[in-house]
């Protein structure tokens, strides 16, 4: 009996489960491709099987030689472009030593390295002078603005003082 109730158990599973795969309920399973031939189809030869994998092996084999010589241009290319670029800045570096020149401003906020250790010298130099000056300005011009702030506290002061002995004669 135990028998019989586990066989129609498993064949009502069995039904109910083929039943939900194939509704149009669950699309992901009902759109499961079939195979092109049917099973009972011949199985290529041996011979067949190492022709298509000798020609995928070949193909393959191309596309890799091909992406290897695209790889090749590329990297060539940015090569000489690079060889171009450096070519020119060295020509660039010539002309502005035989010159003498300094430090140039090429666009507002950019500047050419140094080209010498007398020409950084010169620009630190420069800029320690300028941030002498700044501090001495900046330092005379809080002093005669605390001497101004004291003069008139005292002003104020004495006015206030001279106000109350004004008052205290007149009295």
């Amino acid at each position: 009996m135990r028998k019989i109730l586990n066989f129609l158990f498993i064949s009502t599973l069995c039904r109910g489960a083929s039943a939900f795969l194939s509704s149009p309920a669950v699309p992901h399973f009902s759109s499961v491709r079939q195979p092109t031939k049917p099973l009972n189809a011949k199985l290529p030869t041996p011979e067949e099987s190492a022709q298509v994998l000798t020609d995928y092996m070949a193909k393959a084999h191309e596309d890799k030689l091909r992406a290897v010589a695209e790889a090749e241009t590329k990297s060539k290319d940015k090569i000489q472009e690079l060889q171009a670029e450096v070519a020119h800045l060295m020509s660039l570096l010539e002309e502005a030593t035989a010159a003498g020149s300094q430090i140039q401003q090429k666009e507002p906020g950019l500047y050419e390295m140094p080209l010498t250790n007398k020409a950084a010298s010169e620009l630190i130099g420069s800029y320690q002078k300028f941030i002498a000056d700044y501090v001495v300005k900046a330092s005379v011009h809080r002093f005669e603005a605390v001497k101004s702030a004291e003069a008139k506290v005292v002003a104020e002061y004495e006015e206030k003082i001279a106000t109350l002995k004004n008052g205290a004669v007149s009295s």
